[in-house]
């Protein structure tokens, strides 16, 4: 009986340890959390709104330091809204960055999958397969360091996916959006009766 009881005491001992750790790690990892612009406003908002509540409480004394905490609340003020205005902007330079992402990635696949190559051979035979191929482009269109990431069943598609990918190549430079001096490209070529 005392084992059994010496058990469920070292048992509980581990749970409640176990708890601890994960309740310091949940507010640890809540330390990094990020914020959209909506919620940053929010921030801004309330942080306004209790520098309001310490002024209100401050307009029984003098009304020469209420002046001042006035000037000093509305440069705040000011500069939480240059700090939003920032955020704006650089919200918007990201989204237009990944529009323009979106954009030369989808222009790539197209001109792959224009000048996808299917043997005829295969055809004949009914082969299908895909084939995950990846690859580099730098900022001038120029693709570098084409190889096979996970082949087909059939040789002949995947020489055919290497082949597709070559004859798309050079592509369009990048937009001025882009700022990356590459990307990497992982795409997944079908053929496909």
């Amino acid at each position: 009986m005392k084992t059994r009881w010496r058990r469920l005491l070292i048992a509980f001992f581990f749970i409640f340890l176990l708890h601890s750790l994960f309740l310091l790690v949940k507010k640890e990892s809540s330390d990094y959390t990020t914020f959209s612009e909506e919620s940053l406003s929010i921030q801004k908002t309330s942080e306004f709104r209790i520098e309001l509540i310490k002024r209100k409480k401050n307009k029984k004394n003098k009304s020469k330091p209420q002046l001042k905490e006035n000037m000093v609340l509305e440069e705040d003020v000011k500069k939480d809204e240059d700090i939003l205005s920032d955020d704006a902007i650089n919200q918007k330079k990201s989204s237009q960055y990944e529009k323009s992402l979106t954009s030369y990635q989808v222009q790539v696949l197209r001109a792959i999958e224009k000048n996808k190559y299917y043997p005829s051979r295969e055809k004949r035979r009914g082969h299908e397969g895909r084939v995950t191929v990846g690859f580099v482009i730098n900022s001038n269109g120029i693709m570098s360091k084409l190889i096979i990431l996970h082949q087909s069943s059939y040789e002949n598609l995947d020489e055919a996916a290497l082949e597709s990918v070559r004859n798309a190549a050079p592509f369009k430079k990048f937009p001025k959006q882009i700022i990356e001096n590459e990307l990497v490209f992982n795409i997944h070529i079908d053929f496909i009766l």
